[in-house]
């Protein structure tokens, strides 16, 4: 049996950045202690996206490149790219050929979109996994997740520590 790793992560965060004391805050001034639900997530800060040219395909561009860079080699040696959003950029063409150009993918690599909703990420490794035992010649694969809900939400003041970006 063919073994998968994950060999490199690349991670992309908006500059701006909040700690749970602001959604505290924003919420103890309407009367809701949400202080223990924050705790719950598990998150000690959330990133806003405040710059229009923040969009999944540039996230998703950034953290591509952060992790090819981690990992030592180059973006045309990429057998396989698959990208997993619920809020693609584009629908045609995909995203992941957007994304395959942008960091100078190869002549040969695959490259498609997936939409599994929020377990999108998980069922794209998953998904590469499998591919990638059941074909050996597949060595060199990019999963890419990047969902940005602040682009389709509309603003509601219950659910902003959710879809923070809105701010």
């Amino acid at each position: 049996m063919t073994r998968v790793a994950i060999a490199s992560l690349g991670i992309w965060h908006p500059s701006t950045s909040v700690d749970n004391n602001w959604f505290i805050d924003h919420y103890a001034a309407q009367g809701i202690d949400i202080s223990g639900l924050l705790n719950k997530l598990g998150h000690k800060n959330r990133y806003l996206i405040r710059d229009s040219s923040d969009t999944t395909l540039t996230m998703s561009v950034a953290a591509s490149n952060d992790a090819i860079q981690q990992l030592g080699c180059q973006a045309k040696d990429l057998d396989l790219i698959v990208f997993a959003s619920q809020t693609p950029e584009y629908l045609i063409p995909s995203t992941a050929l957007k994304i395959h150009h942008a960091i100078g993918g190869g002549e040969r690599t695959l490259a498609f979109d997936i939409n599994a909703n929020c377990a999108g990420l998980l069922v794209a490794v998953e998904m590469v996994s499998r591919a990638m035992m059941a074909r050996p010649s597949c060595q060199l694969a990019l999963v890419v997740g990047s969902d940005y809900l602040g682009a389709i939400v509309v603003m509601n003041p219950s659910t902003i520590h959710v879809f923070q970006s809105l701010l």
